[in-house]
């Protein structure tokens, strides 16, 4: 005759709940398993009692989780925005004003993003692009459907004569250009192997360097000794450069964010980085 399995005492079931709730991620002293637990009944039956109970708990945190990700995530979209501004601010404004009244042919919503690295896929298209004014957009930065829609309304106002308006931006083009052509007559010609190659050389490391500083946790200490072996390289006194560089106030004073390492990187003398160099 097989033998009877002895029973758990209430304290011996508390113990092993408290334990089975640890694993799941909830902390058992929220819990009164003292008034919950039934010593009448076996441990199954009082763990489903408890499974019952803590379903609600477990449904609010997964809601909380999500609320916590959509705002981190619209926080990084009004980031990345900002970020777009300033960079779109710093262009000639001839240029900026043509480039905000000409529609590219891809317009990015940075707010249709679903996920933080589709943002970034975004935001680094239109910066590696920023130079062809009609391959990307993004919307209300470089792209300003308001101000062509006014702009037409002015046209239709005004009924200027814009054939005589297009003659003489074409002839400030043309004197520009003429003036560009003087400035590169010592420069030998740019050969298109060799530029694709060095391109492809470019966004190769670029890639590989966002996704190892975005899979990666990113601390200050390391970033201090990135910027030492960067002022080793350019043949620099590191103590002596680290102290004038930090005397100094840099234009632009950034947070510890991926774009803004890449942005600190290429011009340190530009940016500071916060608790780094700033």
């Amino acid at each position: 005759m097989a033998k009877k399995r002895k029973k758990l005492s209430k304290k011996q079931m508390i113990h092993y709940l408290k334990n089975w709730l640890k694993g799941r991620g909830i902390d058992p002293d929220v819990i009164d398993l003292e008034a919950l637990i039934d010593k009448n009944l076996s441990y199954e039956e009082n763990k489903k009692l408890v499974l019952e109970h803590i379903k609600s708990m477990l449904k609010k945190k997964e809601k909380e989780l999500n609320r916590e990700e959509d705002r981190a995530l619209a926080e990084l979209k009004q980031h990345l925005f900002n970020e777009a501004m300033k960079i779109e601010n710093e262009r000639p404004l001839e240029e900026r004003e043509k480039d905000e009244m000409t529609r590219a042919k891809y317009v990015i919503d940075l707010n249709e993003a679903k996920s933080e690295k589709q943002l970034y896929n975004w935001f680094f298209t239109w910066l590696d692009n920023l130079d062809k004014l009609d391959k990307y957009d993004i919307l209300g930065v470089d792209y300003i459907p308001e101000l062509i829609q006014e702009k037409n309304n002015n046209r239709k106002k005004d009924n200027v004569d814009w054939r005589e308006v297009l003659k003489e931006d074409n002839g400030k083009k043309r004197k520009k250009h003429n003036k560009h052509k003087k400035d590169k007559k010592d420069k030998p010609k740019v050969q298109v192997k060799k530029l694709l190659e060095y391109t492809k050389d470019y966004l190769e490391a670029k890639n590989k360097l966002v996704k190892y500083l975005e899979s990666h946790e990113i601390d200050k200490e390391t970033l201090v000794k990135l910027w030492e072996e960067l002022l080793k390289m350019q043949g620099k006194n590191v103590t002596k450069a680290m102290k004038a560089d930090k005397s100094k106030k840099a234009k632009k004073y950034l947070k510890i964010r991926v774009p803004n390492i890449l942005k600190w990187i290429q011009n340190p003398n530009e940016y500071d980085l916060k608790e780094v160099d700033g």
